[in-house]
């Protein structure tokens, strides 16, 4: 079954309580100058896999019993960037441990070529990052890129402490999945 691009699965990685905050801060700072406000699905987050919302029901328990067997690992966002001349985005340095991360998740969550951006989230392909700002005007993206940068204060070191697996319908999202990665 093909995914509707306005409903799917995504999992998300989130990050440790002050980590979190710091990002909020900032994007809640750049919200004056957004075109689209902020929903909850792009509280602090980086995007791991989109997939199938039809064929969830098969893999998900086993996946979230999976990742709470994983060990939680370090992100340094050392970057703000944009993406389509409005999307402003916390960029995160990559990693031999993030990338295999999300290569197992991708394996787990096996999209299908009709899932919404797939081609974005695929091996080789992603690019991982934290949506700060979405719909930002052309004239304002100058100052939304130099507040990011001033109030983050990069480089920013976060510690990925779980994954949620959110459904997507149009415009809202809600959480029915969580697992806490093993801390060390």
């Amino acid at each position: 079954m093909t995914a509707s691009m306005d409903r799917y699965l995504v999992s998300v990685l989130r990050f440790d309580a002050e980590t979190a905050e710091r990002i909020r801060q900032a994007m809640t700072q750049i919200q004056r100058y957004q075109e689209e406000l902020i929903t909850e699905l792009f509280l602090p987050h980086v995007s791991l896999v989109p997939t199938d919302y039809d064929e969830h029901a098969n893999w998900v328990e086993d996946f979230l019993e999976w990742l709470s067997m994983q060990e939680s690992f370090d992100v340094t966002f050392s970057h703000v960037g944009v993406f389509g001349g409005d999307i402003v985005f916390l960029g995160a340095t990559v990693t031999e441990r993030l990338l295999a991360f999300h290569w197992e998740c991708f394996r787990w969550m096996s999209p299908s070529s009709g899932v919404p951006w797939i081609d974005l989230y695929k091996p080789q392909r992603w690019v991982p990052h934290c949506t700060l700002a979405v719909g930002v005007p052309k004239h304002a993206l100058g100052s939304v890129v130099s507040d990011a940068m001033t109030s983050l204060k990069l480089p920013l070191a976060a510690v990925c402490q779980a994954v949620d697996l959110v459904r997507v319908e149009g415009k809202k999202s809600q959480v029915i999945g969580h697992a806490s990665l093993l801390t060390s």
